[in-house]
């Protein structure tokens, strides 16, 4: 007899089916790249009452077709990973509450000429047992969870559709004390951007028991979980009040009234464009304790220089000569009280941190004392003549959770004035007629009736300054800068008819630049070479006047024409003189009296006439 007993204890801990573990736990589906995801399911285990070898090395995962039930995969999944779910404190660990988060994962393909269904999909686990000391459902022990994902279809209206579920806060191991308000953050992110909304939902039980622990899954609908009396999906823990969940946020907050274990199922749903898309389900368990009675910590605060303390919905408007720092006092009850302090900022952004001391011990050795710290604002803090809401809050180091207490200020701040520089310039004028030769020369002034620091800065509006032969050098300093310009316009200045020149003073208010800026406009003339009237006749006769053929009136070279030779024929056509010279002499010996003919050749131009050579 007592062979046949060890016998069947021994077939009992052989079957892990039979063992109670599952805390709870919740699907993910991540987009990883062309058709390819990861099917993450993430199942918590107690390890308080669980068996270990109830945790499946190798499972099954069932994918359906929401519109028709139509099973569309069944995804294998194995070698799981465990990590311990944390506590939020480590001071707060309970020998009665120990889980450990199991996570499988497989990438699977979902290519669109497949998951085109418009009504979408859902991916679903089933698994047998709950804990048996649950105590808001019927027979914990036999019931089993259905982890369960809803999803869209990967193309919509012919157009490529990507979508990651939402990324559900990592659950913690945080049991709640009875009589005191337990909160939690159960809300996530989604990867997407998609507007995500919660509410409390009956958790499902679905098809699998006891004896078929973790069955094959069919199609849905999957039953329910069998709530205690007077329990339902609107009161899973008995409370005043009871659980909710903010829709928005996905925090968690109820008082319960009475000790244990309780289960509780969450949904979220997942919006696009005000339609929704998708949603997963996480269920989890809350542990209720009778815990050491903690007392609720106190903070009040005083402006400086205040004789009374802060009363909460005033307006504290601070000048630029006031205080800009505020005192903060706080207490607590409990003896050696560890406490933390925080700035949140409600309605603005705060860049730097603004509190002397965020945290600190009071009431050592059984003697009530205060904790203080300062919160200080910078000079250029300038709320437009609206409120700044900040709220100070104080938390201790009391079980299962801190308990809080805030106060919330408001400040107007008006910061100090501060006005814009100034910039001028010399020139004798703001727009210059210039022509290749000239030279533009000025200085550039910059001034601050603050005193501030003060920069100047040149920048071509309409061209690249090293382009040209511009010198300028950029200078700072205290209230008043003075830089010289100059330009000497040349030929690389033809490139184009007109150039801005921007001059800037730029001064520092409260780490944003204020600048002013003055402008010069340079236009260039265009260069055309001008008519000449050259020597006609030439004696040389050896008598020192005019003996050659010279020109001494050519148009200077510039930048669009420049001299290249002359060539002078005779009335045949026949070449009697050529020159690369602009300073050619030519004395004509070697040719008869008579008429000649020469072509002067410019870049881009010809010059024509005759010659008469006398004696």
């Amino acid at each position: 007899m007592k062979r046949l007993l060890l016998c069947f204890i021994f077939i009992g801990w052989l079957l892990p089916g039979q063992a109670t573990h599952i805390v709870g736990g919740e699907f993910q589906l991540k987009y990883i790249s062309g058709s390819t995801y990861q099917i993450t399911l993430n199942m918590y285990f107690d390890n308080i009452y669980g068996n270990r070898g109830a945790i499946d090395p190798n499972i099954t995962v069932s994918l359906f077709e929401k519109k028709t039930n139509r099973r569309i995969a069944n995804i294998n999944m194995s070698n799981p990973r465990a990590t311990p779910v944390p506590y939020t404190s480590v001071a707060c660990t309970s020998a009665s509450l120990s889980t450990d988060k199991v996570v499988y994962t497989q990438n699977i393909d979902m290519p669109a000429t497949i998951f085109n269904s418009p009504e979408g999909y859902y991916l679903v686990w089933e698994r047998c047992c709950r804990n048996g000391v649950i105590n808001n459902i019927i027979n914990p022990g036999g019931a089993a969870q259905t982890f369960y994902l809803e999803f869209p279809a990967v193309t919509q209206n012919g157009k490529s559709y990507l979508n990651s579920s939402p990324e559900l806060f990592p659950p913690v191991s945080d049991y709640a004390c009875i009589n005191e308000l337990f909160y939690y953050e159960f809300g996530g992110k989604d990867p997407d951007g998609d507007s995500l909304v919660y509410d409390v939902v009956t958790p499902l039980n679905g098809n699998s028991n006891q004896n078929d622990p973790a069955p094959l899954t069919s199609p849905g609908p999957y039953s329910l979980i069998q709530w205690t009396a007077g329990l339902g999906a609107n009161i899973q823990i008995p409370g005043n009040p009871t659980l909710t969940i903010d829709q928005n946020s996905g925090q968690l907050r109820v008082l319960p009234i009475r000790l244990g274990l309780f289960v509780f199922g969450v949904r979220c749903s997942e919006y696009r464009n005000k339609v929704k898309i998708g949603e997963v389900r996480r269920d989890y368990q809350m542990l209720v304790l009778n815990c050491p009675r903690n007392q609720k910590p106190a903070i009040q605060s005083k402006a400086g220089g205040a004789r009374n303390y802060y009363r909460e919905n005033e307006v504290i408007t601070i000048g630029p000569n006031d205080n800009r720092c505020f005192d903060l006092f706080m207490t607590d009850p409990d003896p050696n009280a560890a406490l933390t302090v925080e700035a949140k900022p409600v309605n603005f952004t705060l860049t730097e941190p603004i509190l002397s001391k965020t945290s600190g011990v009071v009431n050592r050795n059984g003697i009530l004392d205060t904790l203080k710290s300062t919160a200080c604002f910078k000079p250029c803090m300038d709320s437009k003549g609206k409120p700044y809401i900040v709220d100070f809050i104080l938390s201790d180091n009391g079980c299962s959770l801190p308990k809080k207490d805030t106060i919330r200020v408001s400040f107007i701040f008006v910061p100090d004035p501060d006005a814009p520089p100034a910039i001028s310039t010399t020139a004798p004028m703001a727009v210059y007629n210039a022509k290749i030769g000239d030279l533009l020369v000025f200085d550039v002034i910059g001034t601050d009736p603050d005193k501030d620091d003060i920069a100047l800065r040149l920048k071509g509006r309409n061209f690249e300054l090293a382009s040209q032969p511009i010198a300028f050098a950029g200078k700072s300093g205290a209230g008043s800068v003075t830089s010289p310009f100059s330009w000497k316009i040349d030929c690389a200045a033809m490139a184009q008819s007109s150039y801005l020149l921007d001059f800037t003073a730029t001064t520092i208010m409260c780490g944003n630049p204020i600048t002013t800026t003055t402008t010069i406009e340079v236009n260039i003339g265009s260069e055309v070479p001008v008519n000449f009237i050259p020597a006609n006749i030439f004696t040389p006769n050896d008598d020192g006047l005019n003996d050659y053929f010279q020109m001494p009136t050519l148009p200077p070279d510039n930048c669009i024409s420049i001299f290249s030779d002359i060539k002078i024929f005779n009335r045949w056509g026949g070449l009697v003189y050529k020159s690369g010279e602009r300073t050619f002499k030519w004395d004509g010996k070697n040719v008869s009296e008579g008429i000649y003919y020469y072509i002067i050749t410019f870049t881009g131009q010809e010059f024509k006439g005759t010659v008469t050579k006398v004696r």
